[in-house]
C-alpha cells in the first residue's frame, strides 16, 4: 500500500490510500503464454461465474513448426472482463497464481490426431468417459468412441452422455450432483457391437435424472422389457433376473386372469380395440409379434371334418389330404399367435377366407355365402406363409384360389 504519511484510514475509496500491484508495473512481472484448458465456478457472490481457470504452459524449447507440447499445468483465480485487445474480445482480470498440479486420469484426454473414424454410430454426440476398468482403460474407451464418430470431452457439463467403467470417487461425485445421466461401459460396447445407437435400458444405467427416466419408461416396462422390439431368449432371461419371486407370482396370476377374460368375446373385442388405438398412435406399420392383428379370418375346415368321419382307409390320396389339412391347422395356430382373429362360422366382419389349396370344393358355396358389397379376400394358406416369411401383409392377388381346369370341365363353377 502507498499512502500519505498523515492520512487517516477511511472505509471508502480515497486517493490517500493507494494499492500498488505488480501488474501495474512491467518491470515487476513476467509474461506467460498460457492455454486455458478448463474452468470451475466460484462460490459466494461469484457462484454463477467462472472464477478458477486451469491453464497449461507450453514448452518454448520446441520450434513453432513442430507439434506443441505442454509441460505443466497450473490454477489461477481471476474473472473474465471485456477487452478489445484480443480476438475473443475478453481477457482475464488480474489473474493470480494458486498452485501447479499434474492432471489425473479423469482430466487427461486422448491424443486423437492419429485416430481415424470407422463408423458414425455416435455421430454428433459428445461423450465424457469418466473412468475405465480392469478390462478397458479410459484411453481405450475414448479411442473406441472417436473411431465410432463421437467427440470426447473431459467435462461432464459439456457432454451428452457420461460413460463409467468403474464407480470410483470421481463417478460418485457426479452421481451425488444428480445432474448427469451416467451409463455403464457395457452400453457403450453393445452399441459398437450392434453397430447402432441402442435405447437406454435400466441394465445400462448407473444413474439417470428423473426427466431421462420418464423418457426411458415410455418404451420399456419396469423390468427393462421393450414394448416395441422383439427380444431373444438370452435377453428375456436377463429381464427375468430383475423380477423377484413375489412379482413373478403376481405376473402369472395376472396372465391367468387375462386368459380367462379373453373367453368372453365382449372383453376380447374391448382389448383388441384398445390395442388397435395404441397401434395407430405409436406404430407406423404393425406391432412386432402381431402381424395379423387387423385380420379377421375364416378357415375353411368343414371338409376336414368330413374327411375325419370317413375313417382311415390308409390310401395315398387320403394321407395326402390329411397332411394338407394338418398343415392348414398349424398355420391357423401361427395366425392366431400373431394376433389374428379366427371366426368359427362365416360372419359379416370376416376380412379373409383361407382355403386349403388341395381342396377347393367349397369355394363356390362360400362365394355365395358372403353376399355383400365388399367381399372378403379369398386366399390359400400359402398367403399366411408368405406374410410370415416377409414379416408384412403381402398382396393377396397372387394367392387367390384357382379352380383346376380338370374340375371346371366337370361342371364346377365359381
Amino acid at each position: 500500500m502507498v499512502k500519505m504519511p498523515f492520512a487517516r484510514y477511511e472505509m471508502k475509496k480515497t486517493n490517500a490510500w493507494l494499492k500498488l500491484k505488480p501488474d501495474y508495473m512491467d518491470a515487476l512481472v513476467e509474461n506467460c503464454n498460457l492455454l486455458v484448458v478448463g474452468a470451475k465456478y466460484g462460490t459466494g457472490r461469484r457462484s454463477n461465474k467462472l472464477a478458477q481457470f486451469f491453464c497449461a504452459v507450453r514448452d518454448d524449447t520446441i520450434p513453432e513448426t513442430e507439434e506443441p507440447s505442454l509441460i505443466s499445468h497450473l490454477m489461477i483465480t481471476t474473472s473474465i472482463v471485456e477487452s478489445s485487445q484480443w480476438g475473443m474480445q475478453c481477457a482475464l482480470r488480474f489473474p493470480r497464481f494458486v498452485r501447479s498440479f499434474a492432471l489425473v486420469d479423469t482430466q487427461r484426454g486422448l491424443d486423437s490426431s492419429n485416430i481415424s473414424k470407422k463408423t458414425a454410430i455416435f455421430e454428433a454426440l459428445k461423450i465424457f468417459i469418466a473412468s475405465g476398468n480392469e478390462e478397458y482403460s479410459k484411453q481405450e474407451l475414448e479411442k473406441l468412441a472417436i473411431e465410432n464418430g463421437a467427440e470426447c470431452v473431459q467435462n461432464a457439463d459439456a457432454s451428452d452422455i457420461v460413460i463409467a467403467g468403474s464407480t470410483n470417487f470421481h463417478v460418485l461425485s457426479l452421481i451425488s450432483s444428480r445432474k448427469y445421466n451416467i451409463l455403464s461401459f457395457q452400453y457403450f460396447l453393445d452399441c459398437v457391437n450392434e453397430k447402432d445407437l441402442l435405447d437406454i435400458e435400466p441394465r445400462y444405467t448407473i444413474y439417470i435424472t428423473d426427466v431421462a427416466r420418464q423418457e426411458v419408461m415410455e418404451y420399456i416396462d419396469d423390468w427393462g422389457d421393450s414394448y416395441t422390439k422383439l427380444v431373444s431368449e438370452e435377453r428375456l432371461a436377463e429381464v427375468l433376473l430383475y423380477i423377484d419371486c413375489q412379482t413373478m407370482c403376481l405376473c402369472v396370476l395376472c396372465k391367468k386372469v387375462l386368459k380367462k377374460m379373453t373367453l368372453d368375446n365382449r372383453k376380447e373385442e374391448y382389448y383388441r380395440k384398445l390395442v388397435s388405438e395404441h397401434a395407430e398412435r405409436y406404430f407406423d406399420d404393425h406391432i412386432p409379434g402381431m402381424l395379423f392383428f387387423k385380420v379377421i379370418a375364416y378357415f375353411d375346415q368343414d371338409t376336414k371334418m368330413s374327411l375325419t368321419r370317413l375313417g382311415n382307409p390308409l390310401t395315398a390320396d387320403w394321407i395326402k389330404k390329411k397332411k394338407s389339412w394338418d398343415r392348414l391347422e398349424l398355420l391357423s395356430i401361427r395366425f392366431k399367435s400373431e394376433g389374428g382373429l379366427i371366426r368359427e362360422i362365416p360372419t359379416g366382419d370376416v376380412t379373409h377366407v383361407v382355403f386349403n389349396k388341395q381342396d377347393l370344393c367349397r369355394l363356390e358355396e362360400l362365394t355365395k355365402t358372403f353376399r355383400r358389397e365388399r367381399l372378403p379376400r379369398f386366399v390359400t394358406s400359402e398367403w399366411i406363409e408368405a406374410c410370415l416369411e416377409n414379416d408384412t401383409l403381402v398382396d393377396e392377388a397372387a394367392f387367390e384360389p384357382k379352380i383346376p381346369a380338370a374340375l371346371l370341365q366337370k361342371g364346377m363353377s365359381v
